[in-house]
């Protein structure tokens, strides 16, 4: 016959009699309880529930430090792209070109780090920074992931130069809280990009005139530049 108990610590003890239809000889029988200490199942899923508890709020923190991360290593490499930007012209008095024709459609004035995103593609694509300036350009730790703000454009590094002037985004990217403070904001672009430029004295809304076509880095801005 058993018995339940609960003793301090909280913990059920099985209290075990013996059983009174059996009995050996060899055995004498014994008035003292046996005490088995375990756990009921009402206890085992409280603390299956607690440990998933656990588990789900270090996984979420896990997250948000990788995405930290992410964000940390965007700037990082802007601010290395840029040192490059700078080295490259001092040796050649312009930057590196990067038009892949005419007109003002975003399209037709970045390139990509990223493979089948909407702006053209190249494994150089900054030219000729590589390996003199930089010993490899960087690619999204996404690689491509899609964005929210974004449609089709993927997580990637886009650059855009005449040669007079470039502009270096961190596109449909950035993971963090984004902040007109920031020194990488984009006011074109405020919610899902992050930039350097060497033209600093860019327009408030980082548009041009929606009547001018023409690619005008030195003067003024193409279309959402």
């Amino acid at each position: 016959m058993k018995n339940f108990f609960k003793n301090k610590k909280g913990f059920t003890r099985i209290v075990d009699f013996g059983d009174a239809s059996t009995s050996s000889r060899s055995e004498p029988k014994s008035s003292s309880p046996k005490f088995t200490t375990g756990f009921t199942l009402i206890e085992l899923l409280v603390v299956v529930a607690i440990i998933g508890l656990l588990a789900s709020i270090v996984e979420a923190n896990l997250s948000s430090s990788r995405a930290k991360a992410r964000d940390a290593f965007r700037k990082s490499s802007l601010r290395e792209l840029q040192n490059a930007l700078e080295l490259y012209h001092t040796d050649h008095n312009a930057y590196p070109i990067a038009q892949s024709g005419g007109g003002y459609l975003q399209t037709s004035q970045w390139f990509s780090s990223e493979p089948d995103d909407q702006a053209p593609t190249r494994d150089d694509w900054i030219p000729g920074l590589v390996p003199k300036y930089i010993a490899s350009l960087p690619e999204d730790p996404r690689g491509g992931a899609p964005h929210p703000y974004c449609g089709l454009w993927k997580s990637a590094f886009l650059y855009a130069s005449d040669g007079t002037n470039y502009k270096l985004l961190s596109h449909c990217a950035p993971e963090g809280v984004m902040s007109s403070n920031d020194a990488f904001y984009d006011p074109t672009r405020p919610y899902w990009a992050w930039m350097v430029t060497n033209k600093t004295d860019l327009p408030p809304s980082g548009c041009g005139d929606v009547g001018n076509i023409k690619w005008l880095f030195g003067t003024s801005y193409p279309i959402c530049w």
